[in-house]
């Protein structure tokens, strides 16, 4: 079956909102208040914590202080007792660490920055604990193994909330900007930074340059982990007024980054996100307007869906410099259309011994799109990024 140009455009265009068109993506209860950005979030044990952030309207700078709690075998939003720093008059660009049975926030942009509380869900109550040596914002933060960490330009902080203590760490080998995302898995914390990508082992007070990463995005991203593996999403490219949608994959073992389903609502930044139980959650943030959305991301749910489909086609690499091949592990020979970031259609090309073979040639660096047309079926349209 023949399909025509303006039909895999309209599909196209429908990416980001159709569901369908990204596995792994379920859109959840809306937040319980009203959209906002650079809010910050933490999970204890089978419960999510978001909330504080701000919004700017009429000229006014909106900041919130209040707390809210997410149950995912509800599926609902519970408001919490409201974070007490600065005054009471809320914050925003953080530091939000979850560590055990207790959550901690501080840090900000707004009155003293150096305030530090500690959040208890079994009592629904905040208590101010040591004061943050450095009162920026902006911060990326990540907890292993008990404690928490949070990096200022070159500077690495370490706080023990069994000793309620600040420690400085060894020197960093990098300087970081605000608003660069970062995650842990098990015994490692990891940062994007200005220029590069870093693995951090608390044991050894050591970081080690790791594959650089792919995206388009520069900041305002969210890290989030799960199954032994990390992931970045959405953000800003460049500067704020360009954002995007995209998802990268980071294995660990094999050090390699790799694209994953995209993200299916608005393109944004300054969002916020957690991970229960192996499935992450993600939402809010801003592209101009303030959202209040909020999604569940699993790849359990994403291996799902490809294990079902009648055919299964892969693309390698991805990303690449040069070429790309897609394969299919059925027999039957099918065609590729190859679409640029703006629906416009590249190439349309058929397959040879079960592959196709597309060279980037005098493209330039960027995502493009892929579709799959086999017998009268076509498949999801995938991205693909040349860097």
């Amino acid at each position: 079956m023949k399909v025509t140009r303006n039909l895999i455009v309209v599909l196209l265009l429908l990416v980001p909102i159709l569901c369908e068109a990204n596995p792994g993506w379920m859109q959840r209860a809306t937040f319980g208040s009203n959209g906002r950005h650079r809010c910050n979030s933490f999970s204890i044990g089978n419960k999510g914590y978001m909330g504080v952030g701000h919004y700017n309207g009429s000229g006014f700078n909106y900041v919130l202080a209040d707390w809210w709690e997410y149950d995912p075998a509800t599926n609902s939003w519970t408001q919490k007792a409201d974070y007490p720093g600065n005054n009471g008059n809320g914050n925003y660009d953080m530091v939000a660490l979850g560590i055990g049975e207790y959550g901690y926030l501080g840090g900000g942009t707004q009155g003293f920055s150096g305030d530090f509380y500690r959040f208890d869900p079994a009592s629904n109550t905040w208590e101010q604990k040591a004061t943050m040596i450095d009162h920026g914002s902006g911060f990326s933060g990540f907890s292993v193994l008990g404690k928490g960490y949070y990096i200022e330009g070159d500077v690495l902080y370490e706080y023990d909330p069994t000793l309620d203590t600040w420690t400085i760490k060894n020197a960093l080998p990098f300087s970081l900007g605000a608003w660069k995302p970062s995650f842990s898995i098990e015994d490692k914390g990891y940062v994007l930074t200005n220029n590069g990508f870093y693995e951090y082992k608390p044991a050894q007070d050591a970081w080690t340059p790791r594959a650089a990463f792919p995206g388009l995005s520069s900041g305002g991203s969210v890290g989030l982990s799960q199954n032994g593996k990390g992931y970045i999403v959405a953000g800003y490219e460049g500067w704020l007024s360009t954002v995007v949608s995209e998802v990268f994959e980071y294995d660990p073992t094999t050090n390699q980054w790799t694209i994953a389903a995209e993200f299916p609502g608005n393109s944004r930044r300054f969002s916020a996100g957690f991970t229960i139980n192996d499935r992450s959650y993600f939402g809010l943030g801003t592209n101009g307007t303030n959202f209040n959305d909020f999604w569940e991301f699993s790849v359990n749910s994403v291996a799902e869906t490809t294990e079902n489909k009648d055919i299964q086609f892969t693309c390698y690499p991805n990303p690449s410099t040069d070429k790309i091949e897609i394969s299919s592990g059925g027999t039957q020979p099918f065609e590729v259309v190859i679409f640029d970031y703006f629906g416009r259609k590249v190439d349309q090309i058929r397959s040879i011994n079960k592959i196709v073979t597309f060279r980037k040639n005098d493209l330039s660096n960027g995502t493009y799109y892929y579709q799959v047309i086999l017998g009268n079926k076509t498949q999801e349209i995938t991205p693909f990024i040349f860097n």
